[in-house]
């Protein structure tokens, strides 16, 4: 007989995980972005005049992140 087991943790503040699958040949989760640390900008956040600025380098550059 055969047995694995594996446990990882670690913060991921910027994502929410949902186990979705959970059996003895199969796991699976659900990742979802949820926030940046850094600014706390979401995918629905908006600047009036910056528009969303998640993904802004700077706003003074257009270069990406």
């Amino acid at each position: 007989e055969y047995a694995e087991s594996s446990t990882i943790e670690y913060v991921q503040p910027d994502f929410s995980t949902i186990q979705t699958d959970h059996s003895a040949s199969k796991a699976s989760w659900d990742t979802k972005f949820t926030e940046t640390t850094r600014g706390n900008y979401n995918l629905k956040s908006n600047n009036p005049v910056y528009g969303n600025e998640m993904f802004m380098y700077g706003r003074y550059t257009n270069v990406p992140a």
